[in-house]
């Protein structure tokens, strides 16, 4: 992914497969997806030999999303062509397991539970990027720059409840 100001959406035409096929699968899953013959045959193509363990990996990882997160996952409907940030946060997920970055991977995770995650949710990121890695499908990490703080600006901005008045997002997760 190709680095973004923190206010822009990320395209998803500039994803690797990898990090496309993660973006699209959990968008399919999230919405019950699970026995679609299309998303079958899409893990068989990304994921063989281990297509079947892949998907139900991926299903374990989204049903412990619903289940347990204790925040909101703001996704994108099927077909977008722009990322939300959760979106970029699960493929920062899916880098940090393929990567075997355990700390980084945790952090992710308890960023997009609102909490400490269960054992279960890494192991299941892990099963699903290994098996990409395995095919050929790397997931890098995505680039964003980080946000200036406001001083370090030039420009003026207004504060958050002036923007929000103005028909703009006050930032809230829900």
């Amino acid at each position: 992914m190709s680095l973004a100001r923190p206010d822009a959406p990320a395209d998803i035409r500039e994803l690797t497969f990898g990090a496309h096929f993660v973006v699209w699968a959990f968008r399919a899953l999230a919405l019950g997806r699970n026995d679609n013959p299309v998303v079958a045959r899409t893990f068989e193509d990304a994921c063989s030999p281990v297509a079947e363990e892949s998907r139900n990996a991926f299903i374990v990882f989204v049903r412990e999303l619903q289940r347990l997160g204790r925040r909101r996952v703001r996704l994108a409907p099927p077909g977008c062509l722009t990322l939300t940030r959760d979106e970029q946060l699960i493929v920062a997920v899916f880098s940090a397991a393929q990567e075997g970055a355990h700390d980084r991977l945790e952090a992710h995770l308890t960023w997009l539970m609102g909490g400490a995650p269960r054992p279960p949710l890494a192991a299941a990121a892990a099963v699903v990027a290994q098996a990409l890695e395995f095919n050929g499908h790397i997931i890098p990490a995505p680039l964003v720059e980080p946000p200036r703080r406001q001083d370090e600006s030039n420009e003026k901005t207004a504060p958050d409840w002036a923007r929000s008045s103005a028909g703009e997002a006050a930032g809230g997760v829900g």
